[in-house]
């Protein structure tokens, strides 16, 4: 019981100490589709069910969500009206073969003024045992003038947390990202 009224009171000191005006943008409200323009590298881990092995896996990502017409390649995901579409590659392991795989993917992101948003996330090319599709919940931020996101994994059977981040100093990155091999550099 004492660890628990001590979790909550570092949670309430945290939240006091960031203050209102930096984690929900200005107070409740003033997020919107600015805030997830440029490029967020990001990262997630966790475990996720298999189906083949019937226990839970580890899972680990690390990749970038862009502006969608800045990666070619797939993308032809329509998003619902009020939707903010972004596309991503990232590196996944996922603990069992194959062990590490590139993926690019769509993003449908729906984002509310308070800084909370859900995403469906159709993967272009999915692995054997896992969903053509992915859902996370997330929350932004804009503390410290660098905008951030806290995710969660939503789909039955995966258990992740990540996190990404703005590039606000490496925009060019976001140029040279080309995942069908021609041209542009390597982000991972």
């Amino acid at each position: 019981m004492n660890d628990l009224r001590t979790i909550f009171l570092a949670i309430t000191v945290a939240i006091m100490a960031l203050g209102s005006s930096s984690v929900l943008g200005g107070g409740f409200g003033g997020f919107s589709e600015k805030d997830l323009r440029g490029c967020f590298n990001f990262r997630f881990s966790g475990k996720a069910w298999s189906l083949d092995l019937n226990t839970f896996v580890p899972v680990s990502a690390v990749g970038l969500l862009t502006m969608p017409d800045l990666l070619e390649g797939g993308g032809e995901e329509d998003c619902n009206p009020g939707e903010i579409k972004r596309r991503g590659i990232r590196t996944i392991s996922i603990g069992i073969a194959p062990p590490v795989k590139d993926q690019t993917f769509t993003c449908c992101i729906a984002l509310g003024q308070d800084g909370r948003a859900s995403a469906r996330c159709p993967l272009d090319d999915s692995t054997e045992d896992a969903p053509e599709e992915e859902h996370f919940d997330a929350v932004l931020s804009r503390a410290g003038g660098v905008r951030t996101f806290f995710l969660s994994g939503t789909d039955p059977g995966v258990v992740i947390t990540g996190e990404g981040r703005s590039q606000t100093n490496f925009s060019s990155a976001c140029q040279e990202v080309d995942v069908n091999g021609g041209g542009g550099g390597s982000i991972l």
